[in-house]
């Protein structure tokens, strides 16, 4: 079975598989974060995020808590609302900072828009200053326009053969 297809069967097993989450609870009760890091090790950030979306809150939260910074901030994004509102008013000031440092600009600004201002302000004062910025200035718009919804990511390209080169291979890339 090549790569793409064990990935597509993975996610599969994942979407209805009930004794995986039971596996999981087992693991989790019993403290085995070694073996769960194994098990998440192999899954994309959104499979991490639909198993933790099905687990017990308590449980949930465990989970996200095991995970490292890099992994914890691509699953924050991926988890149900909800679920994320009731998990990040319970991870300390500095791990959500180091999470939110880790997103692109837009995600950022999705999770400390969801915060408590006290929180997201001190979670501000905790991330990379220019990431700051640009958080707070994309936090001046409403959450559903266009300023909003958008990145301040951008790519300066200095002239048309550049350009002309980047088109070829955003095309082949998403073809």
């Amino acid at each position: 079975m090549n790569n793409k297809a064990a990935k597509t069967a993975t996610r599969e097993v994942i979407q209805v598989d009930n004794e995986i989450l039971d596996n999981i609870s087992n693991l989790i009760e019993e403290k085995e974060d070694k073996n769960l890091l194994v098990i998440f090790s192999g899954l994309h950030a959104a499979d991490i995020a639909e198993i933790i979306n099905h687990l017990k809150y308590d449980d949930a939260r465990y989970v996200f808590g095991i995970l490292d910074t890099e992994t914890a901030s691509e699953v924050i994004t991926e988890l149900d609302e909800d679920l994320r509102e009731k998990i990040l008013k319970e991870i300390d000031t500095v791990k959500i900072a180091d999470i939110v440092d880790e997103l692109d600009t837009d995600d950022a600004t999705d999770i400390v828009g969801d915060l408590p201002e006290d929180i997201a302000e001190k979670v501000l004062a905790n991330i990379n200053k220019e990431n700051s910025e640009e958080v707070k200035e994309l936090l001046q718009y409403p959450e559903d326009s266009a300023g909003g919804l958008m990145s301040s990511d951008f790519i300066y390209i200095n002239d048309i053969r550049g350009l002309i080169i980047y088109f070829t291979l955003v095309t082949k890339v998403f073809t």
